[in-house]
């Protein structure tokens, strides 16, 4: 439980200098920035902590505390240069709270943006949070989830990259929808590659200790991986996407989520 304390500390900090950033520059989108860096931020504070008490095994902490960091340090640079380029705020949270940044209450900001952001980093970070505290019982699962782990951070990264040089080339230049490189074998092969890292991590952090933090740390992965399937990610983007020219042709030969080689007209 200490170093879910410490997790908990450090994500609260980065949520709290958020809702004043985003009070300050008036964009709720500073969120998504914050996202990342609450995880390396909570992480780094877990395995202060249980470093300095001695507690689990301290090879694998430093293992998780590394992927963590790299996937957290990766999209929190991307997102950031997005953010920070922007002109215009994220209408998703402008419609969700009636108003802009400086316009709502600060405690409806810091609350209803920023703590539910809290609340889902412990729901996903907590396996990792608690790797610091535990025993290794099978090593090989924790280095084949570290693999894995950077696997996933490739494919995301990959595929940020094609999609920020699609949008960089003017319209007239560039097909109607993204349908090559790894776009061409799912249609959001960044969310796949986000929800590989984090069962990566589950495997190095939870699975590797044995079959009951396996299981009780199990839900964390499968959180992620609804987030970025259900609950935004996969789902809002095909909302956004659907009806634009060329995207029922590219959506009928490409898979959703998982990549596939692509379906033959």
């Amino acid at each position: 439980m200490v170093t879910v304390l410490a997790a908990l500390a450090g994500v609260a900090l980065v949520m709290t200098a958020g809702a004043v950033a985003s009070r300050v520059r008036n964009t709720f989108a500073i969120v998504d920035v914050a996202w990342p860096v609450a995880f390396g931020v909570g992480m780094a504070a877990a395995t202060t902590v249980g470093l300095a008490g001695d507690l689990g095994e301290a090879w694998r902490g430093v293992l998780v505390l590394v992927l963590v960091l790299l996937w957290s340090g990766r999209l929190a640079s991307h997102l950031g240069a997005r953010t920070f380029a922007a002109e215009e705020d994220d209408p998703r949270y402008l419609e969700y709270m009636g108003g802009s940044a400086r316009e709502v209450p600060f405690l409806a900001l810091l609350t209803k943006v920023y703590g539910l952001q809290a609340v889902l980093v412990l729901a996903v970070g907590y396996a990792a949070f608690v790797s610091v505290s535990l025993s290794v019982r099978w090593p090989a699962v924790a280095v084949a989830g570290a693999l894995v782990t950077v696997a996933g951070v490739v494919l995301e990264a990959v595929a940020d990259r094609q999609l920020a040089v699609y949008r960089a080339t003017p319209k007239q230049e560039r097909e109607p929808v993204l349908s090559s490189g790894v776009w061409s074998w799912s249609r959001h092969p960044n969310y796949f590659g986000e929800a590989v890292t984090w069962w990566g991590i589950w495997l190095s952090a939870g699975a590797a200790s044995g079959w009951g933090p396996l299981l009780w740390t199990l839900p964390a992965p499968i959180v992620l991986t609804a987030i970025v399937t259900v609950v935004s990610g996969v789902r809002i983007a095909e909302r956004r996407m659907r009806g634009r020219p060329g995207w029922e042709e590219y959506a009928a030969r490409t898979s959703v989520f998982v990549p596939l080689p692509p379906r033959r007209s």
